[in-house]
């Protein structure tokens, strides 16, 4: 006999939920911005250093923490 498995917390989700639209956001904005950047080198490199680093890499480490907790 097996368990059901466990509701979700309902804070957790409603967390998990900001934090993908704050990094999304993040993307989003830098990637609007970057046309605008195109003659700058410097700032253009320094704006796709900020999406990166604030928006795709934190992204990524909550996707893996995810798939993580569904494969445990």
């Amino acid at each position: 006999m097996s368990l059901p498995p466990a509701s979700p917390d309902p804070d957790r989700l409603r967390q998990l939920g900001h934090d993908v639209k704050t990094y999304l956001g993040i993307v989003t904005m830098g990637l609007e911005l970057l046309p605008a950047l195109r003659d700058d080198p410097a700032q253009f490199d320094a704006m796709l250093a900020e999406i990166r680093s604030e928006g795709i890499a934190p992204l990524r480490e909550l996707v893996a923490e995810l798939a993580g907790d569904a494969a445990a």
